[in-house]
């Protein structure tokens, strides 16, 4: 059994790391670049994953959060109660490699990293229509997933019932293991993600079945009172969300989803800053994953942003809030 005193080393190294991460005047720096080149130069003198000129920066992103997650493994008592953080980058490998295997394109061309199951186990499973090889968490929905796909073609039915399994699956993960922070954290993702298929479904006047297939259980909504009100109409479930913990996101959410995903990021940093008064114990370890998931988002913004010439003033609403 791992004690929060096992986290000494772990949370040392963490605080060193956080030193490292970019500030407003590095993202400031980044925006004023002319070109990709120049932004991946300066990322890189900073210490950030070195990379080739024909890996590009999606490449380049992907190899950065790859890195700091072999970082956490390498320093963590125990990396398994990290594992929801990650956890819905396997439901994801599985959807891309579903769809991709009847579809002639690679199997793995669209998987992420870092995930919990091997890549290439999935690969095989897929490739083989063998299931069974997978863990049991994946087991049963890549059968039920496949099937539907196969039978019916209903790549959205086979779609909403692998995130919510995914949802389920991730914050049962975080109640595992007994940290109230990552419960916490886990909470307003699942509640995020449920929100916001609830308003994409609202707005396309999806029957009441959809709802109850989509919609993940959580703590903080009311799952039959958000699906009838998203039932009713987009303005009735934005009035429900107001008597929620997330009104303040549904005045966003009114205005534009991406607003309110960027909503949902903040306030997880907002509740990772608690990890910075932790001494021992893993919290700090995940509030530094999601700190650099947080600082990887906003690089991509910016790379995407000086690629198509928008100017700086334009995205900046759009950038996550700093872990400083």
């Amino acid at each position: 059994m791992v004690h929060k005193s096992d986290y000494a080393y772990a949370v040392t190294s963490v605080r060193v790391k956080e030193n490292q991460l970019l500030s407003g005047a590095d993202f400031s720096h980044l925006a004023d670049a002319a070109t990709n080149e120049e932004q991946l130069e300066y990322l890189i003198a900073k210490g950030w994953h070195k990379t080739s000129p024909s890996e590009g920066t999606s490449v380049f992103l992907r190899n950065e959060l790859l890195d700091t997650w072999d970082f956490l493994t390498e320093i963590a008592p125990d990396i398994s109660l990290l594992h929801s953080l990650i956890l819905r980058k396997d439901y994801h490998n599985l959807k891309a490699g579903l769809k991709s295997s009847l579809s002639g394109v690679a199997i793995d061309k669209y998987f992420l990293l870092p995930c919990t199951v091997s890549t290439p186990l999935i690969k095989d499973a897929i490739s083989r229509h063998n299931f069974s090889v997978l863990p049991p968490f994946l087991a049963d929905i890549s059968s039920e997933a496949y099937e539907i796909l196969t039978r019916t073609g209903d790549g959205q039915l086979a779609d909403i019932i692998i995130d919510r399994a995914a949802l389920e699956h991730i914050l049962s993960e975080a109640k595992r293991t007994g940290s109230a922070f990552l419960i916490n954290i886990q909470e307003l993702f699942v509640a995020a993600a449920d929100i916001k298929t609830a308003f994409r479904a609202s707005r396309m006047n999806k029957p009441r079945e959809f709802f109850d297939r989509a919609v993940a259980s959580c703590e903080t909504l009311d799952r039959n009172a958000l699906i009838a009100a998203a039932v009713s109409g987009e303005d009735e479930l934005l009035t429900y969300l107001q008597k929620t913990d997330y009104a303040d996101g549904a005045d966003l959410l009114r205005q534009s989803p991406a607003l309110f995903e960027k909503w949902c990021d903040d306030r997880a940093v907002e509740i990772a800053l608690d990890a910075k008064y932790v001494t021992l114990g893993p919290e700090p370890l995940i509030a530094y994953y999601l700190a650099r998931e947080a600082e990887i988002k906003n690089v991509r913004i910016l790379f995407s942003a000086v690629a198509n010439g928008i100017h700086y003033d334009t995205v900046r609403t759009r950038l996550r809030r700093l872990y400083a």
